[in-house]
C-alpha cells in the first residue's frame, strides 16, 4: 500500500472540492483520472471516488477517503460535514468477480459441511445458519441467503467472489 504523505486537517466546517481531491489523489496515491475519477453529489457534502482500474489498491483509497470523511448526524437529523466515498466501476466489479468465481464455486460444498473454507487470499468464505459470507479477521461481508447460494444462482455467487475480493 503507497503511504499518503501529505493530507490537509479537516473539520466538520470544511469541504474539500472535487478538483482538490483528485489533485490530492494523484499527489498522495500516484491515481490518474484513468485509474480513478471524482464526483459531486447533489451537494458539495457528498463526495464518490470511483475506482476505475482493477489493478488500483482499494484499501488505499478507502484509508485516503475516510480522512476526509467528517459526516455527522444528530438525533433531529442535523446533518454537518462531508461525505466522501468510495465506489467501484462495473468493470472493476466484473474483474473482481472473475477473479474468484471459480474457486468460490469450487468451494462452496466445503464451507458447508465444515463451516468454512480459506481461500486463496486467506480471506474465510463462512457458512453458518445466516448465509454464506466471506470474512477476512473482524471485517465481514453481508450474508447471502443459502438459497441462493446452494442453487448457484449467478447473483449470489457474484456477491461472494465480490465479498473475497473487497473484504
Amino acid at each position: 500500500m503507497t503511504a499518503v504523505l501529505s493530507l490537509p486537517p479537516v473539520s466538520k466546517r470544511d469541504y474539500v472540492t472535487p478538483e482538490t481531491l483528485r489533485a490530492l489523489l494523484k499527489s498522495n496515491l500516484g491515481l490518474n483520472a484513468r485509474k480513478v475519477s471524482v464526483r459531486q453529489g447533489s451537494s458539495i457534502r457528498y463526495l464518490t471516488i470511483v475506482v476505475r482500474d482493477p489493478s488500483v489498491d482499494v484499501a488505499a483509497v478507502e484509508a485516503f477517503a475516510n480522512h476526509f470523511y467528517t459526516w455527522t448526524m444528530d438525533n433531529t437529523d442535523y446533518c454537518e460535514g462531508q461525505s466522501v466515498s468510495v465506489d467501484l466501476s462495473d468493470g472493476v466489479h466484473a474483474a473482481f468477480v472473475a477473479r474468484f468465481k471459480d474457486e468460490i464455486l469450487a468451494s462452496l460444498d466445503e464451507a458447508k459441511a465444515q463451516g468454512g473454507k480459506t481461500l486463496s487470499n486467506g480471506k474465510l468464505l463462512r457458512h453458518s445458519w445466516h448465509g454464506y459470507h466471506v470474512e477476512n479477521g473482524e471485517k465481514r461481508g453481508t450474508y447471502v441467503q443459502d438459497f441462493d447460494v446452494d442453487r448457484r444462482t449467478p447473483w449470489a455467487v457474484d456477491a461472494l467472489a465480490l465479498q473475497a475480493a473487497q473484504v
